[in-house]
């Protein structure tokens, strides 16, 4: 009876929820290490993803060319009432040990890990989004309405320290601590809850409603490593496992996961801005890199911009994980997952996501993830696990596997790899 239970659970999660499951996630083992002491691991891992921009679109910014009418059209046709855009481009080196006797009766493993991350979002109206591309003569007469509009531009390092009840190969039930120390390079925050802009019938003048907030850090200031703030951020990861049957055939998991739950206390040569007013706004015209999103908003351009810019200390809440997961195994080549994801303080959609992977031998196996919701409508990852030798491990996989079939439809694309190694 309680087998059945836990069965009709599974079924039920797997029709309420979507799923991600990272290489390292699934239940599957294609090798264990049992007898190892020690593990390095090296994680990279580059992603862009929008509901309304496209690959070809990023292609020109990024190779300084023209942006042509048509890339424009394609762009705002794909556009939403409200809109999204992130990036992610994270590097890591990871240390797993197996503590002393002092610690060693509550943890079986250790970790010590340095991290660079950057990440990139924005949230803005369809409005704003045109207004961007076509300036503001389409508004001519109009109201255009560019309310929650919010960016935000953040770079940091990451030192964590964590404590693991059991391995990630391991079957059994396993609980992850960390702790992380986070040293504030770089940080662009905007946001303007309320904010619209009418352009006269002549075109000539425009009539700007705007409060707005903003955030950041000086350029000449946030070189790699340099220190503009300190900051904590906390881990919990939670897994636990049960066979549904009694050939232990069938094993499911549980996975409960908040990442990145912290914030950066900026340093009081930071400036910021809170500012209720209005303005006379001439619309901007994109052609090329330089005059994309991003530019506007540079901290140099933003402090001449800006007359009462003043420099105080101010904090940013990270942009974290919130993660729900359930997997099931079916013998030793099958593995199901489903899930929700969600990122806090990062303009970021609930994320439904659904998971296979398909074990071919025990050296190798391939995984696909889709996906619906977060910074993109939907996506396809594929991902897969390569056993090198007996102490070598690579993990690599494209992220949103459609940007790179559809270039005009999809404006998402990115990609990871792992690298472990036992001794």
């Amino acid at each position: 009876m309680e087998n059945k239970i836990k069965i009709l659970y599974s079924l039920l999660l797997a029709i309420l929820f979507g799923l991600k499951v990272n290489a390292s996630d699934s239940l599957i083992t294609i090798t264990k290490y049992k007898q190892k002491q020690f593990k390095i691991q090296l994680n990279t891992n580059i992603d862009i993803a929008s509901n309304c921009f496209n690959t070809k679109l990023y292609s020109t910014l990024f190779n300084g060319k023209y942006l042509e009418e048509n890339i424009k059209n394609q762009v705002s046709e794909r556009s939403a009432q409200y809109n999204r855009i992130g990036y992610d481009f994270d590097t890591e080196l990871k240390i797993q040990f197996k503590p002393k006797r002092l610690l060693k009766n509550y943890f079986k493993w250790m970790e010590l890990s340095f991290s660079d991350r950057n990440h990139i979002h924005a949230g803005f109206s369809r409005d704003a989004l045109n207004m961007v591309l076509y300036g503001n003569s389409p508004f001519v007469g109009k109201k255009a309405d560019l309310s929650n509009l919010t960016a935000n531009v953040l770079q940091y390092q990451q030192v964590r320290i964590g404590f693991a009840s059991d391995t990630n190969d391991s079957l059994k039930s396993k609980f992850i601590f960390g702790l992380s120390l986070l040293n504030g390079q770089r940080n662009i925050f905007f946001n303007a809850p309320q904010f619209s802009i009418e352009t006269d019938a002549s075109g000539y003048e425009i009539y700007t409603d705007l409060n707005y907030q903003v955030n950041h850090v000086p350029s000449s200031m946030s070189k790699f490593g340099t220190n503009n703030g300190l900051g904590f951020s906390l881990d919990i990861d939670f897994k636990e496992n049960w066979t549904l049957s009694t050939n232990k055939n069938y094993i499911n998991q549980l996975h409960v996961s908040l990442r990145d739950i912290g914030f950066i206390q900026w340093n009081d040569k930071s400036y910021n801005v809170m500012v209720d007013t209005s303005f006379i706004y001439k619309g901007l015209n994109i052609n090329s890199l330089k005059d994309s999103l991003i530019s506007p908003f540079s901290s140099d351009s933003l402090k001449s911009t800006f007359y009462n810019t003043k420099q105080n200390t101010y904090s940013t809440s990270l942009p974290g994980y919130v993660l729900i997961e359930n997997g099931l195994q079916i013998s030793q080549k099958h593995y199901a997952g489903i899930g929700i994801q969600h990122r806090t303080f990062a303009a970021y959609r609930l994320q439904y996501r659904l998971t296979y992977e398909y074990r071919f031998n025990n050296k190798s196996s391939l995984g696909l993830l889709l996906t619906k919701g977060g910074y993109n409508n939907y996506g396809l990852n594929i991902y897969s696990r390569i056993i090198i030798n007996k102490i070598t491990q690579l993990n690599i996989g494209v992220n949103n596997f459609q940007g790179t079939l559809s270039y005009a439809k999809s404006g998402s694309i990115g990609g990871f790899l792992t690298w472990i190694y036992w001794f």
